[in-house]
């Protein structure tokens, strides 16, 4: 958790481009340390699996229950725990960028895996 709050840190503080919407967005995400681990342990795991950003975004809302029909959602666990649906995208998106730079072996490890995929594919074989 330490790594993805510094890489929310870092891309707030040092990116002078971002709009005000992400901004904001990544204010909230730093002081969401209520974050607990397994609230993005599934997420983690399915990614040497290839799993795609939009089923990233699910395993982590799994944990969140959603407010009225609206685009806001309340941690099940902690309801004072408010994210809104674009913040899930910053966070799935954070998730990957320090899991794939910061950790050079799994980065390593997902390219290979997705070789394997491209292979899979060309060759019209199932991937398990």
């Amino acid at each position: 958790m330490t790594n993805l709050i510094d890489y929310f840190k870092t891309e707030c503080d040092n990116n002078t481009n971002l709009p005000l919407k992400t901004k904001e967005s990544y204010k909230i995400l730093i002081d969401a340390a209520k974050l607990k681990r397994h609230i993005l342990k599934k997420s983690i795991m399915t990614i040497p699996y290839n799993v795609s950003n939009y089923q990233l975004i699910n395993y982590i809302k799994e944990k969140f229950d959603r407010i009225n029909n609206t685009e806001l959602y309340t941690y099940k666990e902690d309801k004072t725990l408010k994210l809104h649906y674009y913040d899930f995208g910053l966070l799935s998106n954070g998730l990957l960028q320090v899991l794939k730079y910061k950790f050079y072996k799994l980065k390593l490890l997902l390219d290979y895996l997705e070789k394997i995929a491209q292979v899979c594919v060309t060759l019209k074989i199932p991937r398990i």
